[in-house]
């Protein structure tokens, strides 16, 4: 007779870990970009079948072509000095893409890819305000430190 010992899986620590770094903008900035990258898929998709009226070819190849470009820094950016720069660059390129694709299309339906990139730059700049926050209170405590050391 064969005893099976069964036992409750390992708790998915990486996906939780992921999912709240991404939502907390500490996330890399290729996980900060992943969704609004997937829109952008879905919305090239709606657009080759025809469900989204095409008005002018050329500006809709060029904001699908900048969607793809802000994807392709977004997996190139992994330095610590580039960081920054691609956190901020990303978000804005994705914005351009949005608007190239709305002039393209000249429908509203597209403006929901606004909601991505928006989202980020607001992550990013509130994660920047509180990291400049704790520096400063943390900062704070040295003067104050240093100045009862003198006293």
């Amino acid at each position: 007779m064969t005893t099976a010992v069964l036992s409750r899986s390992a708790p998915r620590t990486g996906l939780r870990r992921r999912l709240t770094a991404l939502a907390s903008g500490s996330g890399s900035v290729l996980e900060r970009s992943l969704p609004t990258a997937a829109m952008f898929t879905v919305a090239a998709v709606l657009l080759g079948v025809g469900v989204v009226p095409v008005a002018d070819g050329e500006l809709v190849l060029a904001g699908l072509a900048l969607a793809a470009l802000a994807g392709l820094v977004a997996v190139l950016v992994t330095r610590g000095s580039l960081v920054r720069d691609g956190a901020l660059a990303v978000p804005v390129a994705q914005l351009g893409a949005v608007g190239l694709l709305h002039a393209g299309t000249g429908s509203a339906a597209v403006l929901f890819l606004v909601l991505g990139p928006v989202l980020t730059l607001v992550m990013v700049w509130a994660r920047a305000a509180s990291m400049r926050v704790a520096r400063s209170s943390s900062s704070a405590r040295v003067c104050t430190c240093a100045s009862s050391a003198v006293r």
